[in-house]
């Protein structure tokens, strides 16, 4: 799992909790030393911005740590599936074309 950015590589879900009406900007990259909050140690270009999340209420976030959701940057329990491709190459599809969530 040498190949997955730090983000991906717990392999697992992150949870965070967050307050009502604070910003929680999620990484979109995998670069992050502080994940799952981005950090700014993303591609040097600029060209990954993070997912700002702004709850209406105290919550918790369950946050992709293996690349596989289907509802990037959240978990979605698609980590249980395999669809023949790893981690990493699902990592390097989001992020070549992300998707707006």
């Amino acid at each position: 799992m040498a190949d997955l950015p730090p983000m991906y590589a717990r392999q697992r879900p992150w949870v965070r909790t967050v307050d009502k009406n604070t910003p929680f900007p999620i990484c979109t990259c995998g670069m992050t030393a502080s994940a799952p909050q981005c950090d700014g140690s993303g591609p040097p270009d600029g060209a990954c911005q993070p997912r700002e999340h702004l709850s209406k209420r105290k919550e918790q976030l369950f946050i992709c740590g293996c690349g596989r959701s289907g509802n990037p940057p959240f978990c979605d329990g698609s980590h249980n599936k395999n669809d023949g491709k790893s981690a990493g190459q699902l990592i390097r599809e989001f992020i070549r074309n992300p998707r707006d969530v």
